[in-house]
């Protein structure tokens, strides 16, 4: 069984979280790190010599019409004009781009960081999720996060363009007859939604990404999805959390038939112990 981890404060949310087996995910724009979802595009590709690669992928022109551009020496126009479309259509996508809503897990239960950051300094606690329950949900898509030192750059690879209209209209400004083409781009991965610097490497995270159907979805500050009643198999509460709160905690997890763990600093080490399985965490004191 593969476990995920998720760190809490103790709040009205995670205790919601708890009871009613729910899924919050943030709005991009209130996670903590303020370079999420670099978006950005790989410009040093557009060369004139990749001119004939870049146009099979995209599919702008048929083969003939770029042969006749090159037959009348027109390559760099041709060149200026993908790169006005390509930037137009990164407009787009990049406002669609930074409408996410996300949800973080780990892959530890016992980083010393995550517990004194995300759980509070060990005030708040740590739910236990199934990998597998989590991911047979319709809209949650589990993938880790690669931490690297320079920003993985969107190329022309990364779209596809589907022409929806081609049109030829006179232009009294070059003086002859130009060809319009009108083209919707979408992106064939989001790699961008899954980078993060390697200093947030001791996160181990795993993220669920949603994306806003609209306008009015986008504004919000998260949604809430609620996943299988089996898909939280433990709690790992903290050892500085106060015992009005464990209270609360150990009468829904008994209620629900979650095990409940204690996690505590180790001060000889500066780790963390999970104590597994403990009867009563009320009264938890580390021996």
């Amino acid at each position: 069984m593969k476990e995920l981890y998720r760190y809490r404060s103790y709040n009205e949310n995670t205790i919601r979280e708890l009871i009613e087996s729910e899924l919050w995910h943030s709005h991009v724009r209130l996670l903590n790190d303020p370079f999420e979802h670099p978006f950005e595009f790989d410009w040093n590709e557009l060369k004139i010599e990749k001119l004939p690669e870049i146009n099979k992928h995209l599919k702008i022109m048929s083969h003939e019409e770029l042969t006749e551009q090159y037959a009348q020496r027109e390559q760099n126009k041709v060149l200026n004009s993908l790169k006005k479309f390509i930037e137009i259509q990164l407009q787009d996508l990049e406002k669609n781009a930074t409408g996410t809503f996300i949800c973080c897990f780990s892959s530890k239960c016992n980083e010393p960081l995550m517990w004194s950051h995300y759980a509070n300094g060990m005030t708040g606690l740590c739910f236990i999720y199934d990998k597998t329950e989590l991911s047979s949900h319709e809209k949650i898509e589990l993938n880790p996060i690669d931490y690297n030192k320079q920003v993985k750059q969107i190329t022309y690879r990364d779209l596809n363009s589907s022409v929806t209209e081609r049109i030829q209209q006179f232009s009294f400004t070059a003086g002859k007859v130009m060809k319009k083409v009108s083209a919707k781009t979408e992106l064939l991965n989001h790699h961008y939604a899954y980078q993060k610097h390697i200093r947030w490497k001791y996160e181990g995270e795993i993220r669920s990404v949603l994306f806003a159907g609209s306008d009015e979805e986008n504004a919000k500050s998260g949604v809430v999805e609620t996943v299988s009643d089996k898909a939280l198999i433990g709690v790992i509460i903290g050892s500085k959390m106060n015992k009005t709160n464990r209270k609360v905690v150990a009468t829904l997890c008994k209620e629900r038939g979650i095990p409940i763990h204690v996690a505590a600093p180790n001060k000889k080490d500066y780790s963390v112990n999970i104590y597994r399985d403990v009867d009563d965490p009320v009264n938890f004191e580390e021996s």
